[in-house]
């Protein structure tokens, strides 16, 4: 889920605007430490960390729907939660490509990889945006837990 989604979530869930600032800080900062965290995940199979990181956002996710206005520290929690999550995904991925991939075609893949998220953001976030539309942002959120289910499988099937 992209950042740009959760104004609109924790605003509807009546969290004041100028409380916005402070969760954005928090998320950086939660950010910024959580991925000195990985080299302690990184004795573990990193296929398996993803899945249950995965499986951690896709069940914060849906805690989404049973929020009603005035839980928006709720709502601010799963927030900064899932976003620091979601940054262990290139110190632990990263390496793991590096050890993986020969070297003769690992800048290829990278540059392929990078491209496939962009256009995955681009036609992804444009239909999060006309489905936040339609059945509002608190219940598309959730939603998105289709993707990390399609991870999962993704992610199960790779051979160490």
């Amino acid at each position: 889920v992209d950042k740009d989604f959760w104004q609109p979530l924790l605003t509807d869930l009546n969290m004041p605007i100028h409380y916005l600032g402070i969760i954005f800080s928090i998320v950086s900062a939660v950010s910024m430490i959580i991925p000195f965290t990985a080299r302690y995940l990184e004795k573990y199979k990193v296929k398996n960390v993803f899945i249950i990181i995965i499986i951690l956002r896709i069940l914060l996710f849906g805690v989404i729907l049973l929020l009603y206005p005035g839980l928006f520290i709720v709502g601010a929690g799963i927030f900064i939660f899932s976003e620091g999550l979601l940054s262990l995904r290139f110190p632990l991925l990263e390496p793991y490509y590096h050890k993986h991939l020969p070297k003769n075609i690992r800048a290829t893949i990278a540059s392929v990889k990078s491209m496939g998220i962009q256009l995955g953001l681009g036609i992804g976030l444009l239909c999060f945006g006309y489905l936040t539309d339609i059945i509002g942002v608190q219940n598309t959120i959730p939603l998105t837990g289709i993707f990390g289910l399609v991870a999962i499988y993704f992610f199960s099937k790779i051979k160490d």
